[in-house]
């Protein structure tokens, strides 16, 4: 290939540049180790080894799988306790009156099955209230079954 030398006379010494060092502006097959001087117009398939330093001004068309590590630029100022939850929670303190915390726990055991039944798949979608209790006898009879 051509070979470009470079003198300085100031200090005596010689650079050597070939042609492979600078950028092309046409076409090539063959990756190079300096940056293009325009950009592409397709895109690459793969994608790039190392993050961009600059962010892009697009935003992205594909969801990504993980979440981000940067927080929200807009939290809630403070959690409500919502129905679901407090159901939940009074079903829980309910079950523990006749089951082990452990058995509600574990994934498989008949309890823990029995448990995401009534919170999630029950079409009754009963509330245990403190107030009634003959719906918290139903409610722990639906849990035995």
């Amino acid at each position: 290939g051509l070979v470009v030398t470079k003198s300085k006379s100031d200090h005596g010494s010689t650079a050597t540049m070939s042609v492979e060092d600078v950028p092309a502006l046409d076409i090539s097959s063959v990756p190079s180790s300096v940056p293009s001087l325009l950009p592409t117009m397709i895109p690459s398939m793969l994608p790039s080894m190392l993050p961009s330093t600059l962010p892009s001004t697009l935003p992205t068309t594909v969801p990504t799988n993980a979440p981000s590590n940067t927080p929200s630029t807009s939290p809630t100022s403070q959690p409500s306790s919502s129905p679901t939850e407090q159901r939940d929670l009074n079903l829980m303190k309910l079950f523990l009156t006749i089951s082990t915390e452990d058995d509600l726990k574990t994934p498989g055991t008949p309890q823990n099955l029995a448990l995401n039944y009534i919170l999630y798949q029950d079409k009754l979608h009963l509330s245990p209230d403190s107030s009634n209790p003959s719906l918290q006898q139903r409610i722990l009879q639906r849990y035995i079954l």
